[in-house]
């Protein structure tokens, strides 16, 4: 734990989401040159990014379970040689049905590959610092988003749409050599460690300091009943913990309203009256101060007298009520105002919900929790956009979009009020059975 190994796997994990998310987020550069090489419609084309964007997200339960079964490295690897594969070979197209299977399905089932269990890795090697490792490692969404952007441009003007997805495809193949830097990890060794952990509480359960431990849903004497089950395919057993339930609606709700700000913000500040150069600007201000904020947040998140449940629930609220509030905001300075304070509260979401994961269902079940949570972002996420432009088109305006992207926002927060309450009452019935026994 929190060795040079450790932060060697964390650099590995950051470049890998930074090459995935730097090519989801700027996509839409490749996405217009699409349309004009294929000569379909824009709404036809669209799909071919909403493919791989949910491909990514709804396959997250199947990377997290082959993950619990060959391991960090290997599904890594394969996850690259998928991205690989089906970027790349995009270049071979000749028509939009190809690019829904070669970029949507191939290159998103490779990224979920590589998503998963590089960020859940992190959380084995480390320790101590495992929030400033999240932070840092959440921080490479943003890096991506600023190197890919001009690197996109200048491809495409070089080489073309189709040498830009065959040199993308090459760039990504570098996730199997950074799979190959995260070592395997010894679940015997973990397990070992849950049968510590349940004598450390039982120990610290009259002084009350267990709300400060990690709490790890086995006990020493159901160890192999539990590691059975804990192995099980998709690992539905999690369900039964409404903490876990709770954490997943949540997600469900967030991913309504999480990319409406991104969509209509530089639309709105068009709308009213600041030029599309100002307009744009400001979501790479969002950008710019979630990366700072997922490293104050990781920062933070380390500090024993920080409970990470009210960070993550405190800002998940400002960030509603930001959004909510937003058809006031019709000024650049305060748009400016609102970007900055938004990426900042978002941000917290990305560095926190990893840490409450492990808190809620133990270290060893993390990744498929994870994998978990990755698909309810996805079923919501694939409507979210569309139902706030339907607003629009009702409407007139963008106001009833930011009314309903903040009002899902604060919905979600609401929804993960009760976890810590419902984690203590699932921690006192796991101490009585464990004194039953």
């Amino acid at each position: 734990m929190d060795t040079g190994r450790s932060w060697t796997v964390m650099w590995a994990a950051f470049l890998i989401r930074m090459m995935t998310d730097g090519m989801m987020f700027s996509f839409g550069l490749i996405l217009s040159e699409i349309v004009a090489v294929f000569d379909e419609p824009v709404a036809k084309t669209a799909w071919v990014s909403s493919i791989l964007s949910g491909t990514a997200m709804l396959s997250g339960p199947l990377a997290s379970t082959l993950t619990n079964r060959l391991g960090f490295r290997v599904v890594i690897i394969l996850g690259g040689l998928l991205g690989f594969s089906g970027i790349a070979g995009s270049y071979f197209a000749r028509s939009l049905d190809v690019l829904f299977v070669s970029l949507g399905l191939t290159a998103g089932l490779g990224f979920s590959f590589t998503t998963v269990p590089s960020s859940m890795a992190i959380n084995f090697y480390f320790e101590k610092k495992r929030s400033l490792a999240t932070g840092i490692t959440m921080c490479a969404s943003g890096v991506g988003m600023l190197v890919y952007a001009p690197f996109n441009v200048w491809l495409i003007e070089t080489y073309g749409v189709k040498g830009t997805l065959l040199i993308l495809g090459a760039v990504y193949l570098n996730c199997v050599v950074l799979g190959c830097l995260i070592r395997p990890v010894s679940f015997d060794q973990l397990e070992k460690d849950e049968i510590e952990t349940v004598k450390i509480l039982d120990k610290t359960k009259a002084d009350g300091s267990l709300l400060e431990a990690n709490w790890v849903p086995t006990t020493a004497n159901s160890q192999t009943k539990n590691k059975s089950q804990s192995r099980s395919l998709f690992q539905l057993h999690l369900f039964k913990y409404p903490s876990f339930v709770l954490i997943c609606l949540s997600s469900f709700v967030q991913s309504f309203g999480f990319y409406v700000p991104y969509m209509y913000l530089s639309a709105h500040a068009v709308h009213h009256g600041l030029s599309r150069e100002l307009s744009a600007s400001l979501v790479s201000l969002i950008g710019i101060s979630m990366t700072a904020g997922r490293l104050v947040y990781g920062y933070l998140g380390d500090h024993p007298k920080v409970n990470i449940l009210w960070l993550h629930d405190g800002a998940m609220t400002v960030s509603g009520l930001l959004t909510l509030s937003l058809p006031f905001y019709t000024t650049y300075g305060m748009l400016v105002a609102y970007s900055v304070l938004l990426g900042l509260a978002v941000s917290c979401t990305s560095v926190t919900r990893p840490l409450i994961l492990i808190k809620l269902v133990g270290l060893e079940n993390v990744t498929s929790a994870f994998g978990f949570m990755l698909l309810f972002y996805g079923l919501s996420g694939t409507f979210g956009v569309p139902l706030a432009g339907l607003l629009y088109d009702a409407i007139g305006n963008y106001d009833g979009t930011f009314y309903y992207g903040g009002s899902v926002t604060i919905l979600a927060a609401v929804i993960c009020y009760p976890i810590g309450w419902c984690h203590r009452r699932e921690k006192t019935k796991f101490f009585k059975e464990v004194e039953t026994r």
